[in-house]
């Protein structure tokens, strides 16, 4: 199924937060005519984002986070990894460089998550594992 949210996007990455990461003249170059933002591209982030978190044990759905927004970094580099892929016009250009970068810091960035939930409790991030003692 599908992952939807009821979480504004806005809320949690905005265009501004992808200019100050990347420079807004590289990015205004991958606007096409009558495009003000990347609102697509973060939007499609942030789905994606939610469900990595939709896949851990135990699942975190959009509706147990109490603070969104701490997602703002994994999704900026996600949108940021999509919208250099869309601009790659050929292996190795400078927007196919910028596309790998940007998701390998998407990737950590998402796989690091520790989300705070309703409750005040922050979740473990994926691959953290608690030692069990066996005799």
């Amino acid at each position: 199924m599908p992952v939807t949210t009821t979480i504004d996007v806005e809320d949690v990455c905005t265009d501004q937060q992808l200019r100050d990461i990347a420079s807004t003249a590289v990015l205004n170059r991958t606007l096409e005519a009558g495009q003000t933002g990347w609102a697509t591209q973060r939007q499609n982030a942030l789905l994606a984002v939610l469900t990595h978190l939709e896949a851990r044990v135990p699942a975190v759905h959009d509706i147990d986070l109490a603070i969104p927004a701490e997602l703002g970094r994994a999704v900026a580099y996600t949108a940021l990894a999509e919208i250099a892929l869309n601009a790659t016009t050929g292996d190795g250009d400078a927007w196919s460089v910028r596309y790998r970068a940007w998701r390998d810091r998407a990737r950590d960035e998402t796989l690091g998550l520790r989300p705070t939930v309703e409750g005040g409790e922050a979740v473990a991030p994926a691959g953290i594992s608690i030692p069990v003692s066996r005799r």
